[in-house]
């Protein structure tokens, strides 16, 4: 991989967020350090969607709850997949943390989109905290949630013109990696 993935680049920080969650950075920042400990304590699994041999076509009708994803999940695109923020091409989707989390006594997941620069400039706490986030119920399939995912976060993602691409981008990974780690789990290529 040319660039280093976000659990990469956020496992150096050195700053903290504010305590006080004041300005949307903050909020962001808080978010995402919440998001990178849940998954770096709870043994988080790194996948590397593209390792992977088997490509779905699409997000399948299987419900999430059936998918046999692990609690906490990271799933890297890096620009090879085209999650492309604009037509520009500057910025990308770099992957996603699934951390399974109830909602409303719901069981799901929480769905936290991160993004990364071509050409990464010496603000990294900045580009670190563009974040998204939605949550996916595990009762729904695939296809359903990403249908009723309600991203919030930075707005170069939620307003995307390209949002449509980047949530398809979401499901269709979310299929692959319950499709290969259901045929071969933890020997599929791209999983740690």
């Amino acid at each position: 991989m040319a660039h280093r993935t976000h659990p990469e680049r956020f496992s150096n920080r050195t700053w903290t967020p504010a305590t006080h969650r004041e300005t949307e950075l903050a909020r962001r920042q808080g978010t995402i350090v919440q998001v990178y400990e849940a998954w770096h304590t709870g043994a988080g699994t790194f996948v590397d969607i593209n390792a992977l041999g088997r490509q779905s076509e699409g997000p399948d009708e299987v419900p999430v709850g059936d998918l046999g994803l692990d609690e906490n999940c990271y799933i890297h695109f890096g620009p090879e997949q085209g999650g492309w923020l604009s037509k520009s091409k500057d910025v990308y989707v770099d992957g996603m943390y699934l951390n399974r989390q109830e909602f409303k006594g719901r069981s799901g997941y929480f769905l936290t989109l991160v993004t990364d620069q071509v050409m990464p400039t010496v603000n990294a706490p900045l580009e670190d905290a563009r974040i998204a986030c939605g949550w996916i119920d595990s009762d729904l399939s695939i296809d359903d949630a990403m249908t009723l995912l309600g991203l919030w976060g930075e707005s170069s993602i939620v307003d995307s013109a390209r949002r449509f691409e980047i949530e398809f981008l979401v499901g269709q990974a979310i299929s692959t990696v319950a499709t290969t780690v259901s045929a071969a789990p933890r020997f599929a290529p791209g999983y740690h």
